[in-house]
């Protein structure tokens, strides 16, 4: 029989090569299983980030991408995952309330726009 293909530093090198313990987990399943059976498995993934951690989206930065948006649903078709971290986290109605407030200014101001030019009479009906 032939002796185990994993050791330590084996397992310890093919933990690196991966950026989560599900990838570990997935992709190199015989060195994964000899870390759980030699307790090691901490040890060997305790250079990945912290789960969770990966992408948090902090109320500034949705508010970026939320500014180069014209509606609600141009922002929540453009970035899905923003829109949904903006509600996990509490921020969603203020970005939406911001969002809808730009978009009234941006009607009001052509409702006054247009209505100046008429009173002018620069309206041209030829």
């Amino acid at each position: 029989m032939p002796a185990s293909k994993w050791n330590y530093l084996k397992a310890m090198e093919e933990a690196q090569k991966h950026n989560s313990v599900m990838d570990f987990k997935q992709y190199s399943r015989g060195a994964y299983e000899w870390c759980l059976r030699f307790e090691c498995l901490k040890e060997a993934t305790e250079h990945y980030p912290p789960r969770g951690c990966r992408r948090r989206h902090t109320e500034d930065q949705v508010r970026q991408l939320a500014d180069q948006c014209a509606t609600v649903k141009e922002f929540r078709e453009a970035n899905p995952r923003s829109y949904i971290a903006a509600s996990k986290h509490g921020f969603l109605r203020k970005i939406t309330d911001e969002i809808r407030k730009r978009g009234q200014r941006h009607s009001v101001m052509a409702k006054l726009l247009q209505n100046k030019s008429i009173q002018k009479g620069n309206d041209y009906e030829g």
